[in-house]
């Protein structure tokens, strides 16, 4: 998404380079869609940008339905940020409403939301009984890209006024997740999800500055933000608080832990590439990726100096909190326990008491010839898709642009009010969010369960990446040849 980064260009030029199967087994589960804040009265306004429009049609839909089928789960990864019922003076909500009752005025039509808590389930039984009910859905990314490469859903490419290098579309999610040129699912500022799910570091300015330890944007601006420089000030953490002779969540250390997927993506290593055809192929059994996943074993193992979640929960009461996760994030880290963890923006809200704060990090490079940092998409955050049903093509091609150009307001208002002035509190902060949200990459293999991920997680542990992939290696090629076989000569 570039809309958000037009008016910062000109600094970024000047800067280097830039899980489970169960969605309710990974740490990140909270969506920042989930959160609203007002407006602070000493926010700083937001510089308007040189505007940019698209080339749409004047049309008019004589108060049709537009019909948007979308998740609304009572668990986590809710999409929040796409409807709403009244102004209510909150920024976020006030955007979405606006945005929308804008739209419909400008084009004569209605919108007609369907929330549900599976989307897919009515998806898939509408498609096989052929029944047009839905114009529009927004589902987990791993749900909808299985069903895709059943032809479930319409070729995004197909629509004349789509064009994903547009600054309200993410150019990333489209050259990452299209399968022989053609493009099923898409992300872009319709909604907050997928980008905020990205992981990125968290760190604790109070612990910071305790152990009298350097700058850490000056690593970023610098390009000298890498994992080895990480690990040193994990390792630089460790106090027994209570006496007691060991190191717990009660004490105060380097990191708290969460998956390596998101380290391991963040050094640049990508599971898959594209092949001439623009499909799959395997891209991480390698000396690099071996070299990646020894420097994140070594971060997120320092003795003394890091605990998981899990381990930090142990024998705690956690009833009060949805999850143990929230339980040890607002009881461990927003309390000066633990210097690092890495997350996405929605859980900043639970470090909104912390004094003197927190700031933000992209995760750390493998090393300084590493030209980009990197932020792996959650692949249970939502996207969109377009039915295979559909029968009102030609309108669900002008609206969907429309809706996504329109939704400037609340991206200003997440992104450049409620993150950058009142959670992430300093323009230091700001700048680093900058960076994440360019960099966020979306990995195909773990979308449709290729198995690459289970070799990448078993080398971690193993420390045997060759061993590990000479196991799976059959396996992982019938699956790419049996899932991709529908698109191998298109």
């Amino acid at each position: 998404m570039k809309r958000t980064f037009a008016l910062l260009l000109a600094l970024l030029l000047l800067l280097p380079a830039c899980a489970s199967e169960n969605p309710e087994d990974t740490a990140g589960e909270t969506s920042s869609a989930d959160v609203s804040a007002e407006v602070g009265a000493d926010a700083e306004t937001v510089p308007e940008e040189t505007e940019y429009a698209p080339d749409l049609p004047d049309v008019k839909y004589d108060g049709a339905e537009f019909r948007v089928l979308y998740r609304d789960s009572s668990h986590s990864y809710r999409m929040k940020d796409a409807f709403v019922e009244e102004l209510t003076g909150e920024v976020l909500n006030d955007a979405v409403y606006n945005r929308n009752i804008g739209m419909e005025e400008a084009y004569d039509f209605k919108f007609a939301p369907i929330p549900q808590e599976t989307p897919i389930s009515s998806v898939t039984s509408e498609f096989l009984a052929g029944s047009d009910s839905y114009d529009l859905v927004a589902e987990q990314m791993n749900q909808l890209f299985t069903y895709s490469l059943r032809s479930y859903f319409m070729d995004w490419y197909q629509m004349e006024y789509f064009n994903p290098e547009d600054p309200w579309w993410d150019s990333n999610c489209a050259s990452d997740l299209s399968i022989a040129h053609q493009l099923y699912i898409m992300a872009g500022d319709i909604s907050m999800q997928p980008s905020d799910g990205a992981r990125f570091v968290y760190y604790n300015k109070k612990i910071l500055e305790d152990y009298q330890l350097p700058n850490p944007y000056e690593f970023v601006r610098e390009g000298k933000w890498t994992i080895d420089q990480m690990t040193n000030m994990v390792a630089g953490v460790s106090t027994d608080l209570d006496g007691d002779g060991k190191f717990t969540a009660d004490d105060r250390l380097g990191m708290l832990t969460e998956h390596t997927d998101f380290f391991i993506s963040g050094c640049g290593v990508l599971y898959t590439e594209k092949d001439e055809n623009d499909l799959p192929v395997v891209n991480c059994i390698n000396e690099r990726t071996i070299t990646v996943l020894d420097a994140v074993r070594k971060m997120l193992t320092v003795e003394n100096c890091t605990q998981s979640y899990n381990d930090a929960a142990s024998g705690k009461d956690t009833s009060g909190y949805p999850h143990l996760w929230d339980f040890v994030r607002y009881e461990y880290y927003a309390t000066d326990h633990f210097l690092f963890v890495q997350n996405g923006t929605g859980v900043s809200v639970q470090f909104a008491e912390m004094d003197p704060g927190y700031g933000i990090l992209p995760n750390p490079k493998l090393d300084e010839t590493q030209e980009k940092y990197y932020h792996l998409a959650d692949q249970y955050s939502c996207a969109w898709a377009i039915p295979g049903t559909n029968s009102k093509m030609d309108m669900t091609d002008v609206l969907l642009t429309a809706w996504a150009y329109r939704s400037a307001d609340l991206v200003d208002g997440y992104y450049e009010i409620t993150l950058k002035h009142k959670r992430f509190n300093a323009p230091d902060d700001s700048e680093m969010l900058d960076i994440i949200r360019s960099s966020v990459r979306y990995e195909m293999s773990m979308l449709c369960n290729l198995g690459i991920s289970s070799v990448i997680s078993n080398a971690y542990n193993s420390g045997n990446l060759m061993s590990e992939y000479a196991k799976s290696e059959k396996m992982i090629n019938k699956l790419l040849s049996k899932t991709f076989e529908d698109f191998i000569g298109d």
